[in-house]
């Protein structure tokens, strides 16, 4: 709009000294190709500064695409947690993108700042993992031989013994809110306290308040509530005040060396 206006500023500034000229004519058709020739250079130094622009957007695009693939398995893990229907069946994406935001400020360099309003970064992400997970899928873990709660929790121990992990269950010790006690071979002294729920509907907040509860009464350092299905608003909400990681089969081996080395 004000380039439009400028514009028809300039032809009626010509249109004006060409009609107070004592050669009209000449004058407008010397000022209209000064105008021509103005106009061009503006145009020229716009489409440079657009290419201009445009290559650094591809650039932020393409880091930004590797810092997805760097972090893909904590990404999957937050989409899974925060990207829950709501009772109504409606997922809202409110945490996803708030935890997107988070995500940008944490890895993102600050001279790309300004294109985070040119584009929607949690829709961003999600595509970009729909796109990794079409060309690329993460291996499966097999869970057809999963029926009970029981046999999870023997699934779920499985997959640390494999990684290298010493676990303790507390079947003969009467649980108090957690399954697993997780801790480094040669280390005893840092360990976490993990609760597990084979769920055919999102897991509540009684199962975090569970794994905090082991967890003081286990001595533990951290504790984390590891799942096959997705979470409630209300147990992420008071699992980021506790402190306590929401987890799935996939993602709890990472959680662990992230915390236990």
């Amino acid at each position: 709009m004000c380039t439009l206006f400028f514009l028809v500023l300039i032809i009626f500034g010509v249109v004006s000294i060409a009609a107070t000229s004592p050669y009209p004519i000449e004058t407008l058709i010397i000022l209209t190709g000064v105008l021509i020739i103005v106009i061009l250079v503006f145009h020229i130094i716009d489409c440079v500064n657009k290419k201009k622009r445009i290559k650094k957007l591809e650039d932020f695009l393409s880091k930004y695409k590797n810092l997805i693939l760097q972090h893909r398995k904590v990404l999957e893990s937050k989409r899974k947690i925060l990207l829950t229907p709501n009772e109504y069946g409606i997922i809202i994406k409110d945490r996803w993108y708030n935890e997107m935001d988070r995500f940008y400020k944490m890895v993102i360099s600050e001279e790309y700042n300004h294109f985070k309003d040119e584009i929607e970064f949690g829709d961003f992400v999600e595509n970009e993992l729909d796109l990794l997970a079409s060309t690329d899928p993460l291996p499966k873990l097999d869970l057809d031989e999963v029926i009970t709660g029981e046999d999870y929790e023997n699934f779920v121990e499985r997959i640390i013994k494999e990684a290298g992990y010493e676990v303790e269950t507390t079947k003969t010790t009467g649980d108090q809110g957690v399954d697993l006690i997780v801790y480094e071979k040669y280390n005893a002294d840092i360990k976490v306290a993990i609760q597990c729920k084979f769920y055919s509907k999102p897991v509540g907040n009684k199962a975090v308040q569970e794994v905090k509860a082991g967890m003081e009464f286990y001595d533990c350092k951290y504790g984390g509530v590891c799942s096959n299905n997705t979470y409630t608003p209300a147990a992420t909400s008071l699992a980021n005040k506790l402190d306590i990681k929401l987890l799935s089969e996939e993602y709890i081996v990472d959680w662990l060396e992230e915390v236990l080395g």
